[in-house]
């Protein structure tokens, strides 16, 4: 894609500097889908990052010009042959199985978290504030 046909964008994750409880399981996705270092420092930090940078951290793998964008996707979609579609999905659940444990465990987290900090309102007062809406 031509650098001039970029759009000015921005990506970010705000919710732990603002106060608001990230929860262990969608950590645990971020986690899976760009690894443990980038995950850290785009959930801990609410940075905004432009394109370049998180194409570089792996959030973002491929772009396209907007007028492309559903070919492309078409054609890369088509690289898995219809014939190899129940070894693709095996394949695709080995590669998530520790994931989906570590996920598992994550929903637990989670579930300990809330609890425990909504038993005291003042601990629990972001996320509280961030659900009325």
């Amino acid at each position: 894609m031509e650098t001039g046909s970029i759009p000015t964008v921005g990506f970010a994750l705000n919710e732990v500097p603002i106060g608001i409880h990230m929860p262990a399981v969608y950590c645990e996705i971020i986690k899976h889908a760009i690894g443990p270092r980038a995950a850290s420092e785009l959930t801990l930090f609410g940075q905004v990052y432009d394109l370049a940078a998180v194409e570089k951290m792996g959030v973002i793998g491929k772009t396209a010009a907007p007028s492309r964008l559903l070919d492309d996707a078409v054609a890369w979609a088509a690289l898995v042959s219809p014939d190899c579609y129940p070894v693709y999905a095996f394949a695709k659940r080995a590669l998530q199985a520790a994931t989906m444990a570590a996920i598992d465990a994550a929903a637990r987290l989670d579930g300990d978290w809330l609890s425990l900090a909504c038993q005291t309102p003042r601990a629990c007062a972001p996320t509280r504030a961030a659900t009325a809406n």
